[in-house]
């Protein structure tokens, strides 16, 4: 495992132990689709928000 993906798994465990200790709420699918648009789109930050905001959206529309 090279040290960016060792980062990248770390970074998603305690992104998801948080999730289940304070935000419970918060869908487990929504969160790793976020992460994944995160880790696939380093190099383009205006594609990442976009996609984010997408997600989010969507998901409050199901509200």
């Amino acid at each position: 495992m090279t040290e960016t993906a060792k980062t990248t798994n770390e970074l998603a465990e305690t992104i998801m132990k948080l999730r289940a200790e304070k935000y419970k709420d918060l869908p487990e699918a929504l969160v790793e689709a976020i992460l994944a648009v995160e880790e696939s789109l380093p190099d383009d930050p205006n594609e990442r928000l976009r996609q984010i905001r997408d997600l989010v959206e969507k998901h409050l529309a199901k509200k």
